[in-house]
């Protein structure tokens, strides 16, 4: 991109009517699809979307998907920083802590049904870990989920 406006820069000539505008539209279009930047398109959309699905509505609907925060942001039309402000301002907690009880509630209640093993409740429960699935879920209820989906 920067090669291909340099010329117009070093001529004494004025550019064709027009080109600028082009040129940064290109520039812009550039900037948008380069996977690095990402959250500036997330601030633009933000920015251009006036309706915002409420932040409670896009977590409940999706805490058991192993989804990160930046992930949850963008289905919100936030920025990761105002996602997390919002996010503290409602549930009174960081989105990572919220999101490990919730989904050991999940898991929970999958092993009181008894119908699947501990790695499908792991999976289904958001985990991507089982061991990390295995420590959070003993730190939280103090007994490993395969002792506890034997009782």
């Amino acid at each position: 991109f920067f090669y291909s406006i340099l010329p117009d820069f070093t001529h004494k000539l004025p550019a064709p009517e027009g080109l600028l505008e082009l040129k940064f539209k290109e520039l812009l279009f550039n900037i948008f699809l380069d996977p690095l930047n990402k959250n500036v398109l997330a601030y633009a959309n933000n920015l251009l979307n006036t309706s915002k699905t409420p932040i409670w509505q896009v977590v409940e609907k999706n805490y058991m998907f192993n989804l990160t925060v930046e992930q949850f942001a963008q289905m919100a039309n936030r920025s990761v920083s105002v996602f997390k402000k919002e996010f503290h301002q409602y549930y009174h907690t960081t989105p990572g802590k919220w999101l490990v009880q919730k989904r050991l509630e999940l898991a929970k209640s999958l092993l009181e049904a008894d119908k699947k093993n501990i790695g499908e409740v792991a999976f289904s429960s958001g985990f991507e870990n089982l061991s990390h699935f295995s420590r959070v879920f003993k730190e939280k209820y103090g007994v490993a989920p395969t002792k506890y989906k034997g009782t």
